[in-house]
């Protein structure tokens, strides 16, 4: 807790950025009922929006407060993880490196320094509570059993409550549970079941549709996205560097196919391996494959543009770290305890200073790129431009030409959306924004050919209708301007841009004209 709060304490001054201005805005008027509600028919997290708004009813909705409460989730998942690690066996000393890693590893900073990354947060947290009760002893009554059955179902549905990812927390807690099969102090059958009924009943709601969109993305594809983030997310475990919020990375050639063929292999190994034999280091395998299993792409989050391009944020491999940590600081402590017994060097433990000089060293090389991304950070316009740098990303061109629209920064923004038009081609919002700014330099000729274009890829957008309107108004064209806006208005009889241009005018000429 000490050293995640150290790391991060420079993001309390931060302001809210990105989705966080969106989400964070929705509660002053939402009801606990809204909280439950899709977002835009894609997801459905209701844990984290009712965590802003128990924030915001205690008075604690300020900036700093949404950033202290992800430092605080983070440094208590690097705490639990040490308790669920020692608890299952692994030696102190390797469980607390582990742990030290888990909090340090840059990749961490886009969930913890980024107050929407408390989608991974709260999803682990409620998932290692889940594992942890299901670690703990028998109790001696019934009703205790049946008590704590019930923890572990309520920790399974708040982890799928905060990100669909956190499904796995079942699996894992009824995993845990059978790998302990013969030892006299494990709990009773109502822990896995509990687990596994919470999972299945959950699936539906949580699952966002549009995963299903990918239904007919064909296998190789799929093969070929996997080693792509395979690749993707090992360079950035190993080299930190170039992180932003909204990576799309380029999806990879036929050598990418055959890596993704290693991954599909490495997962269902570890899976058919703990259920052929589920013991303890097994149910590790089975822990890394589960976690890592929502990031690895088989399942494109995005697949509209899944043959293009994937998306591979860092914060998809929040949880993941924590087993992947577990797993290289048990090795490095065991191999060189092998190494030193064939010495006589034991008695010095190698081992152990070993895999606490790795997480010391993990920990120093890590503060500088953990500092960096706090100061990215601190701003929404560094943060898209940052992303910009590295990544094709539709959400941060549009949006850093929202912001450059507003500082009237057209011919900048008229660059910044044209680059979108390129990257997102079948996007109309995108080009009615290019129409706004090409209107905003004066480019009305531009200006038209972007709102046609946007209608003719959505006949359907009042808001390139109203805008189209206002362009043929100012060009005194007041007829077509007319006809526009009633366009607009047979599509959305309430839409105000429309309303009131179409009252402008009417107050300002005569009907003929």
């Amino acid at each position: 807790m000490v050293v995640a709060i150290s790391f991060y304490l420079p993001s309390l001054d931060n302001p809210l950025i990105w989705d966080d201005e969106i989400h964070v805005s929705r509660v002053p008027t939402m009801s606990v009922a809204d909280a439950f509600s899709r977002i835009d028919d894609q997801y459905r997290r209701p844990v984290v929006l009712l965590s802003y708004k128990v924030q915001s009813s205690l008075g604690l909705g300020s900036d700093g407060a949404l950033h202290s409460f992800n430092v605080i989730v983070h440094g208590a998942n690097a705490a639990l993880l040490y308790l669920l690690l020692a608890r299952i066996g692994l030696p102190l000393v390797a469980a607390f490196a582990a742990a030290l890693i888990f909090t340090v590893h840059p990749l961490q900073s886009a969930a913890v320094a980024y107050v929407s990354g408390r989608t991974d947060l709260l999803a682990l947290l409620f998932t290692l509570v889940a594992v942890r009760l299901a670690a703990a002893t028998a109790r001696r009554t019934t009703v205790d059993e049946i008590v704590r059955a019930a923890g572990v179902a309520l920790c399974v549905a708040l982890a799928a409550g905060a990100k669909e990812s956190g499904l796995v927390a079942g699996v894992l807690a009824a995993a845990l549970w059978w790998s302990r099969r013969g030892e006299p102090d494990r709990p009773g059958l109502a822990f896995p079941v509990a687990a596994l009924l919470t999972t299945a009943a959950f699936v539906v709601p949580v699952v966002p549709p549009a995963l299903f969109d990918g239904a007919g993305l064909d296998l190789a594809t799929r093969l070929r996205g996997a080693g792509t983030a395979f690749a993707t997310y090992v360079r950035l475990l190993v080299l930190p560097r170039e992180l932003h919020l909204d990576r799309l990375t380029t999806l990879g050639g036929q050598a990418y196919f055959f890596a993704g063929v290693g991954v599909a292999l490495a997962l269902v190994w570890a899976v058919v391996g703990f259920v052929r034999a589920p013991g303890r280091v097994r149910f590790g395998g089975l822990a890394l494959a589960m976690l890592y299993l929502p990031a690895s792409a088989l399942v494109p989050v995005y697949p509209a543009v899944a043959a293009r391009w994937l998306f591979t944020p860092e914060h998809f491999m929040y949880a993941p770290i924590a087993a992947i940590a577990a797993f290289i600081c048990l090795d490095v402590k065991t191999g060189i305890d092998e190494l030193a017994s064939r010495y006589s060097l034991a008695r010095y433990h190698p081992g152990a200073v070993a895999v606490v000089a790795l997480s010391v060293v993990v920990a120093a090389l890590s503060a500088g790129p953990v500092l960096a991304r706090q100061a990215v950070l601190a701003s929404a316009e560094t943060a898209y431009r940052n992303t910009l740098a590295y990544s094709p990303s539709p959400r941060a061109c549009f949006n850093l030409g929202v912001a450059l629209l507003a500082r009237d920064q057209a011919d900048e923004a008229v660059s910044i959306y044209e680059r979108c038009a390129r990257v997102s081609p079948n996007d109309s919002n995108v080009f009615v924004q290019l129409g706004v700014a090409y209107q905003r330099g004066g480019k009305t000729a531009e200006a038209a050919f972007a709102y046609e274009k946007a209608l003719a890829l959505d006949s359907g957008n009042t808001l390139a209708w109203s805008n189209y309107a206002s362009l043929e108004a100012n060009k005194g064209a007041y007829a077509q301007a007319r006809e526009k806006w009633r366009k607009a208005l047979a599509i959305d009889p309430e839409f105000k841009p429309a309303l009131d241009g179409m009252a402008g005018l009417e107050q300002a000429l005569p009907p003929e004209l």
